[in-house]
C-alpha cells in the first residue's frame, strides 16, 4: 500500500500570518542558525575543533564511568576515511543499482558511495551494513520512482583517496560484468505545485530578503518511510526550490567558482557542542545517532531533479561539525547551470535515531569551489577548504530560511520565500504535511 503524501499540497492555504508562525521576521542576513556559508561560522567551528583537541582526553575518561546507549555499539562506517581526498571511479557503463551492489559484495575494496546519473535524476546510495543488495536497490529505486518516476543507474564509485590504481582498474574491470542498463536523457519532471497564495504578503522583496542568486521559495519536508518486505523505516528530507523570474531570481547571477548548500540541520542539547567530530567522547553517546534521523556516514539515500551538469552532491562529510548537530544538506557544485521556473527536488533518506524529534533551522549558503583547484568535480570533501575566503563583495554567503531560535523541530513541514515576514511550520498531517509514506 503506498501513502502518497504531495497531492494534497498542490493548493495549501496556510493561517493568516503563517501557520505556527511567531516572533519577529527572520533577518536573512543574520549569522545564527545554520548559516554554515559565513565565515563566521566556519571561524566558531575552528576554534570549536582547537578547543576539542584540549579537552577530549579528560572528557574520554570521565565517559568511562558511564553507560553507553546501545547504538553506540554498532559501527561508525569510514568517519575517518572521509577526511581524505575522495577519488571517482568512472564505469564503463551504466549499471542497475542492485547488480552494482552485488558485485561490490564480492570484491574487498571500500566504496564510500555509489554514484547515480543519467535517466533524468542524480543522487547515490551510501551503503548501508547489514543490508542486502536487493533490499538497498529496492529501497533507492522505490524512493527514486515516487519522487521522479525513474529508476536510478550507477554510473561512478566514490573511493577512498588511497585506493591504488591496481584497485580501480579491478573496480572498472568487475562491474563489466553487470548488465548495462536501460537510460534516456529527457529529464525527469516533478509536478508538485507550491501554495497559490505562496503566503506572501506582498509581491515586492522586503528589506532583508532572500537575494537573487539563491531559490526565491523553499519547502523542506520532514517525514517517515517505511520499505517492505522487512518493514524498514527510514527517515525522510525532502527539499522543494524554484527560482522564480516574477521575484528576479536567477541562478545566472550565482558567483562563478561558488557552489550552493542547502537543507536542514537538527540538534540534540543534550550533546556538547563545544567539542566537534570526530573527538565526540563516547559517555556522550554516540552523535550519530542522537537525532531524529543518522548522519549520512551511517548510509542512506540521496537524490534531484537537478541537471547532471550541474554536479550535485550529498554534504556527508561532517568533519568540525559539532557533536549536538546533524546537517542533512545536498550541495550544488554549479548553482549557474540551474534553470528559472523550473521546480526542483532534492532528497536524503537516512536511518532513524534515537530522538522522537530534533530542534532545527534550514538556510541556503554558498560555498567556495576548491574541487577547481583541485582538478575534481563537486563533491563533499572539496567544496568550502577554503573556509577564509568571503563571497564576493554584494552577495549574501548565506540565507536563513528558518531561525534556529523559533526552537521549531523535525518531523513536520517548513516553508519559506521572497517577500515572506515569516517562514512556517506545517505538523505532520495538517495541510498535507506528511506523516508516514508505506512503500
Amino acid at each position: 500500500m503506498t501513502d502518497h503524501p504531495l497531492s494534497g499540497w498542490s493548493r495549501i492555504q496556510p493561517a493568516p500570518g503563517g501557520a505556527e508562525a511567531s516572533g519577529d521576521h527572520p533577518n536573512l542576513s543574520q549569522k545564527e542558525g545554520i548559516s554554515v556559508g559565513s565565515s563566521n561560522v566556519v571561524r566558531t567551528r575552528r576554534r570549536r575543533r582547537a578547543f576539542a583537541a584540549a579537552t577530549v582526553t579528560l572528557l574520554t575518561i570521565g565517559s568511562l564511568l558511564t553507560v553507553r546507549p546501545a547504538h553506540a555499539q554498532e559501527p561508525d562506517p569510514v568517519d575517518v576515511n572521509r577526511r581524505e581526498q575522495a577519488k571517482v571511479v568512472t564505469l564503463p557503463s551504466r549499471v542497475g543499482v542492485e547488480d552494482a551492489l552485488s558485485i561490490l559484495e564480492k570484491v574487498d575494496i571500500q566504496v564510500l558511495e555509489l554514484r547515480f546519473s543519467g535517466n533524468g535524476v542524480v543522487g547515490g546510495i551510501i551503503p548501508m551494513d547489514g543490508v542486502t543488495a536487493k533490499d538497498q536497490a529496492n529501497w533507492a529505486e522505490l524512493a527514486f520512482q515516487r519522487r521522479f518516476n525513474r529508476r536510478p543507474v550507477v554510473s561512478a564509485l566514490v573511493v577512498r583517496a588511497s585506493t591504488s590504481s591496481t584497485e580501480i582498474e579491478r573496480l572498472q574491470s568487475v562491474m563489466t560484468a553487470a548488465s548495462p542498463a536501460v537510460t534516456t536523457t529527457a529529464p525527469a519532471v516533478v509536478s508538485r505545485r507550491f501554495s497559490v497564495e505562496r503566503a506572501r504578503d506582498t509581491v515586492q522583496p522586503l528589506d532583508g530578503s532572500i537575494d537573487e542568486h539563491y531559490p526565491s521559495i523553499w519547502e523542506g519536508d520532514t517525514y517517515r518511510t517505511v520499505y517492505p518486505p522487512v518493514q524498514a523505516e527510514l527517515r525522510a528530507y525532502d527539499y522543494w526550490f524554484v527560482y522564480e523570474s516574477a521575484y528576479s531570481a536567477q541562478p545566472s547571477t550565482f558567483p562563478s567558482d561558488w557552489g550552493m548548500e542547502l537543507g536542514i540541520t537538527t540538534w540534540n542539547d543534550d550533546l556538547p557542542g563545544w567539542v566537534v567530530r570526530p573527538f565526540c567522547p563516547p559517555g556522550f553517546g554516540d552523535s550519530d545517532w542522537d537525532f531524529w534521523s543518522g548522519t549520512y556516514e551511517m548510509g542512506g539515500i540521496w537524490g534531484a531533479n537537478v541537471p547532471e551538469s550541474s554536479a550535485p552532491y550529498a554534504d556527508y562529510n561532517i568533519a568540525s561539525d559539532g557533536c549536538d548537530e546533524n546537517g542533512v544538506e545536498i550541495g550544488i557544485g554549479f548553482p549557474r547551470q540551474l534553470a528559472q521556473d523550473t521546480l526542483y527536488l532534492a532528497f536524503a533518506e537516512l536511518y532513524p535515531g534515537n530522538e522522537s524529534s530534533s530542534r532545527m533551522a534550514a538556510s541556503v549558503s554558498m560555498k567556495s569551489n576548491d574541487c577547481n583547484n583541485l582538478g575534481l568535480s563537486p563533491h563533499t570533501d572539496c567544496m568550502g577548504l577554503n573556509t577564509d575566503r568571503d563571497p564576493p563583495a554584494g552577495f549574501d554567503g548565506s540565507a536563513l530560511l528558518v531561525n534556529s531560535s523559533r526552537n521549531w523541530t523535525a518531523p513536520a513541514c517548513f516553508l519559506m520565500g521572497e517577500g515572506f515576514t515569516n517562514p512556517i511550520r506545517y505538523a505532520p498531517g495538517v495541510s498535507g504535511c506528511p506523516t508516514v509514506v508505506y512503500y
